[in-house]
């Protein structure tokens, strides 16, 4: 039985564990638009905790470069949509709290659909029409509640399942540092 379109139980995510470890990570040192990660001690020590490798594989840049390199070539591999979905899930935006509350994952997403009718060719453009939207969601959201972005929920669940699933498809069950997955 298909969940009602205002649910928060509209499909369930394919991904779980290190695969959006590693994709919430890769996004935050990496929003698509640089080529090497800026890696810092800290990081350094969160992403051997989140994708689960020793730490001395990622002492040196060289051990950060070659996990962010496989990262990178496994979403390559897929289609440009699902990248740009996997981008808005995971990277890291300062989107209203109340919208990343009831949204969780999708609120990326829900901005760049609820976005789509204006979206602009520059970069930066994009980003100032994906915080306006995001505070008029917010505002939409905080007087009529979650049913005002019901089919923007749905869609995104959607978009987001079939990017993770593409992305799992070329991954397989490696790690990011080339193992089977422990």
């Amino acid at each position: 039985m298909r969940a009602p379109i205002g649910s928060r139980e509209v499909v369930a995510l394919r991904a779980l564990g290190t695969v959006s470890d590693e994709l919430g990570w890769f996004f935050s040192v990496d929003d698509g638009r640089r080529v090497r990660p800026q890696l810092n001690k800290a990081s350094e020590s969160q992403l051997a905790a989140l994708l689960r490798v020793p730490k001395e594989v990622l002492a040196s840049q060289s051990g950060q470069e070659r996990v962010h390199r496989r990262i990178r070539r496994w979403l390559v591999a897929i289609r440009e949509h699902d990248i740009a979905v996997l981008q808005a899930a995971y990277g890291p935006r300062a989107w209203p709290r109340a919208l990343c509350r009831e949204l969780g994952v999708f609120t990326g997403i829900v901005v760049r659909l609820a976005s789509a009718v204006e979206w602009p060719s520059e970069t930066w453009e994009q980003d100032k029409l994906e915080i306006r939207v995001a505070t008029r969601l917010d505002a939409a959201f905080a007087k009529g509640g979650p049913e005002v972005f019901a089919v923007f929920r749905t869609a995104a669940a959607h978009l987001l399942n079939h990017a993770l699933g593409a992305y799992v498809a070329v991954r397989g069950q490696t790690t990011a540092i080339g193992g089977v997955r422990l």
